[in-house]
């Protein structure tokens, strides 16, 4: 009956131990899912401005969007602190970003920095596609295959054969590579 009570007392306390581990990792992922919480306001009270010349970019890296648009007097060396705070006990997160905006692109609107909205068209080269009768359209995968031209077949045409068909800064364009620059220059000569 003594060794039923030891094994008994053995498993409530690993029981307990586990239980209490648990609820240590359940308490250490609300307390960043609270600091997430407060960087992100940060960064968004942090989004103010009278006049576009206000506005700037600032990168506090992933989970917190690739760029951000602040106030250039905001106080970013405090949203930093935080972030690197998340960082020591974070996720680990990697994703795309698209192209950040360019200065001229950033307007003061309601008094919120924004930025003028872009599209992406693509965000990796899978994304794009190769259409046209002969071939001479780079577009997306989903244009590509309603894409209807004339069934002609120009010189320059060829040279579409020595590059490929890329996203390049979230448009699907012609790679220019050297090859295909050279190729164009000779086929409109």
């Amino acid at each position: 009956m003594n060794k039923s009570r030891i094994w008994l007392f053995v498993v409530a306390s690993l029981v307990l131990i586990v239980f209490i581990a648990g609820c240590a990792e359940v308490n250490e992922n609300i307390k960043q899912e609270k600091l997430k919480t407060e960087i992100n306001n940060k960064i968004e009270a942090a989004n103010y401005c009278d006049v576009t010349s206000d506005c700037k970019i600032e990168s506090f890296g992933c989970p917190f969007g690739c760029w951000n648009l602040v106030n250039k007097n905001a106080n970013i060396n405090e949203i930093n602190t935080m972030v690197e705070e998340y960082n020591k006990e974070g996720e680990i997160c990697i994703y795309d970003c698209l192209p950040q905006p360019k200065e001229n692109e950033i307007k003061c609107v309601n008094n919120k920095c924004v930025a003028e909205e872009k599209i992406a068209e693509c965000l990796a080269d899978s994304d794009c596609g190769i259409g046209g009768c002969s071939g001479q359209v780079c577009t997306t995968k989903d244009k590509a295959k309603s894409t209807v031209t004339t069934c002609e077949f120009l010189k320059i045409y060829g040279c579409y054969k020595q590059t490929t068909c890329s996203c390049i800064n979230s448009k699907c364009e012609w790679k220019e590579t050297p090859e295909f620059l050279d190729c164009k220059a000779k086929a409109s000569g």
